[in-house]
């Protein structure tokens, strides 16, 4: 019994050792699945800057291709937020440094938005420059064809 209680110590105190000394950085896991999408992101709308600059419907096309596969990013960005918040739940090291990861999270949920609205704004530039509208004819009214 006493061999067996001895192993039972040093498991226990091997699991404790691992939990203070190999635990994930949350903060930086989140910080590399941010750059990704901005990564992504700003390759996409170069791309698409660059179709709409030389009129190139072919490079339009891979641009929105690039920009949907934006989606693919975002959803690793929605694990590893799940992932963090696992890690600062289970790990004591980081249940008392939650404040940096809290604002991490809050930038990652930023970048959503901002993926979102990126999006948006080449395919509504692209699909304007298409049709062969102009941004200000394609809906919104100049400031002479407002009635007084």
């Amino acid at each position: 019994m006493g061999a067996l209680g001895g192993r039972a110590d040093r498991g226990g105190l091997a699991l404790v050792f691992s939990q203070l000394l190999f635990v994930p950085e949350p903060v930086r896991l989140l910080r590399r699945a941010e750059s990704a999408v901005l990564s992504s992101l700003a390759d996409g709308l170069r791309r698409a800057a660059d179709a709409l600059e030389h009129k190139n419907h072919h490079l339009a096309d891979q641009a929105t291709g690039q920009l949907r596969a934006l989606r693919d990013n975002l959803v690793t960005l929605n694990t590893v937020r799940t992932a963090c918040a696992s890690i600062v739940r289970h790990s004591l090291t980081w249940r008392m440094r939650v404040a940096p990861v809290a604002r991490e999270q809050q930038r990652a949920d930023q970048l959503d938005l901002l993926a979102g609205s990126g999006v948006m704004l080449a395919r509504t530039a692209m699909a304007t420059t298409r049709s062969g509208a102009s941004p200000t004819s394609a809906g919104s009214t100049t400031s002479s064809e407002c009635p007084h």
